[in-house]
């Protein structure tokens, strides 16, 4: 992995160095996941049909929104109006079996709270494996 290297800033000779402002650095956006990534449960996921086989119907994409598109169950994560969060989450059996949290600013331990929470919500159940992701914008 190569960095980019910053061209250094130019004041003028005559300026006070404590007149500028000194902002912090931003916080790069970062994901993670608590157990097994939504990503991980989708790639390990091998479903064989019989041809013919009665299936029960799929679940639709409004049932998974009707869970996850509040963000009320990780209200309690202090996740600030200043943070953009996305989620993928693979779903199998009414369970999360996979869950990938992402943050812009990361906080790990806001990923990781936002994490546990997915993982006790129930959702539709079905026997195949749905990835749903679903994006919460900062303010």
């Amino acid at each position: 992995m190569s960095a980019a290297l910053a061209a250094p800033l130019e004041a003028p000779l005559d300026a006070d160095p404590a007149d500028e402002e000194v902002k912090a650095p931003r916080a790069a956006a970062s994901q993670s996941s608590v157990g097994q990534s939504c990503e991980a449960a989708a790639a390990q996921s091998s479903r064989e049909i019989a041809p013919g086989a009665a299936r029960p119907p799929d679940v639709s994409r409004q049932a998974f929104a009707a869970v996850l598109d509040s963000g009320s169950y990780f209200s309690h994560c202090g996740v600030p109006g200043s943070m953009s969060v996305s989620l993928c989450v693979a779903v199998q059996e009414g369970r999360a079996v996979g869950v990938t949290v992402r943050t812009d600013p990361g906080s790990a331990a806001i990923q990781a709270c936002i994490g546990r929470a997915v993982r006790g919500l129930g959702f539709p159940r079905h026997p195949d494996l749905d990835v749903v992701r679903t994006h919460f914008s900062a303010e």
